[in-house]
């Protein structure tokens, strides 16, 4: 009886979805096509998208050059005068005289200031009459000794009193010339510090003066350099006021001691400045050239994208269909020089990089050449 019953139920359940089915046949066919078409409207899109080429990125390019390429080091300085220094006087008094103007060209020798000096101008007569005395005497005694009349021992007493007076009326001049201060050499004066009239103790200073023609450049650099610095080598700097403007000096003088402190080498180069344009006390970005030249692959500086992971670059590769696409690379650089930079890691000779709109690359991304080749690289790039 079992498998009868079942067979029965299961007849009448599909005579049941027979007649459900005539019922709802219209309304399941329209819910069909509904769905079908809302699947479409989703699909339709991505099948052509993903049959389309993704649209190419305008870049400019340019190829990696195989060049000689100094090793440099970098540093940063202090240009100072050869000759420079502030003037003061030894002794103190009151300014009765100023001989210049702020500013002015001197010579050596040329009086600047002169105090009031009339005591030694007294002491100074003093000591001439008292020499005249003493000269006349000693003639006397020469004359008297000669005829022996006089004892050698008397002699000898006037000739030492002559000496001694000698001495002081030398040393009244020394006084006096305390009281007018020169210029050590020849320069240009700063601007004036006293007036007419001041009292001056010893040390207050008076003017600065300076000449400019040799200058001295203060730097360090640090210790694991000791081995390739030597004096005579040449170094380039620049300085803020001529943005445009290379200039060079020669290694002079290198500190026997390592600082304890830093760990820094102190180092004198020295350079000349017959035109005067640079002036004591700028600051001066400097770079130590290195004798061995070695061979670098340069490129423009534009293409390097410095980021948390390192320095990348974008070279241009073709895919299996022959268009151009970017490839980014991971590259090690070297010294920056005149916009270029050198690559001594990740890039090869006749290569070409990105170098303008990689802002808008990615890894694989199609990109096109424009013609434009965009601004000329100065030749000192500008400081930020």
């Amino acid at each position: 009886m079992a498998p009868v019953s079942i067979k029965n139920s299961i007849q009448r359940l599909g005579r049941r979805a027979i007649r459900y089915y005539k019922l709802f046949k219209t309304p399941i066919k329209w819910f069909a096509v509904i769905v079908g078409l809302a699947i479409g409207y989703k699909l339709i899109p991505v099948i052509i998208l993903s049959n389309m080429k993704p649209p190419s990125v305008m870049v400019n390019v340019e190829k990696a050059q195989e060049s000689e390429w100094a090793e440099e080091i970098k540093a940063i300085g202090t240009i100072a005068a050869v000759q420079a220094v502030t003037l003061s006087p030894e002794v103190g008094g009151t300014v009765v005289a100023i001989h210049f103007e702020s500013g002015d060209k001197v010579n050596e020798g040329a009086k600047l200031i002169t105090l009031n000096d009339a005591a030694e101008q007294a002491d100074l007569l003093r000591y001439k009459a008292q020499l005249e005395i003493s000269q006349l005497t000693l003639g006397r005694s020469e004359k008297l000794s000669s005829r022996k009349v006089e004892s050698l021992a008397e002699y000898d007493q006037k000739k030492a009193k002559v000496d001694e007076t000698e001495a002081l009326v030398a040393q009244a001049y020394a006084a006096i010339g305390k009281k007018n201060i020169q210029a050590p050499f020849s320069g240009t004066l700063g601007i004036r510090l006293v007036n007419l009239g001041d009292y001056l103790s010893a040390g207050t200073p008076i003017v600065t003066l300076t000449n400019s023609d040799k200058l001295f450049i203060n730097f360090n650099l640090p210790e694991r350099y000791a081995n390739v610095i030597k004096v005579g080598q040449k170094i380039i700097f620049t300085v803020d006021a001529y943005k445009d403007a290379e200039f060079e000096g020669v290694l002079t003088t290198i500190d026997p001691q390592i600082s304890k402190d830093a760990r820094n080498i102190a180092i004198q180069a020295s350079a000349d400045n017959k035109n005067n344009k640079l002036q004591s006390g700028m600051f001066a970005d400097i770079r130590v050239v290195l004798p061995q030249d070695t061979k670098a692959i340069t490129i423009n500086e534009t293409a390097i994208d410095y980021g948390l992971y390192g320095s990348s670059i974008y070279i241009v590769d073709k895919n299996e269909a022959g268009d151009l696409i970017a490839r980014k690379q991971f590259v090690k650089t070297g010294i920056q020089r005149k916009g270029r930079i050198a690559i001594f890691q990740g890039l090869k000779a006749d290569e070409q990089v990105v170098t303008a709109g990689q802002l808008k690359l990615n890894h694989g991304a199609h990109i096109s050449i424009s013609d434009d080749k965009g601004p000329a690289i100065p030749s000192i790039m500008p400081k930020q």
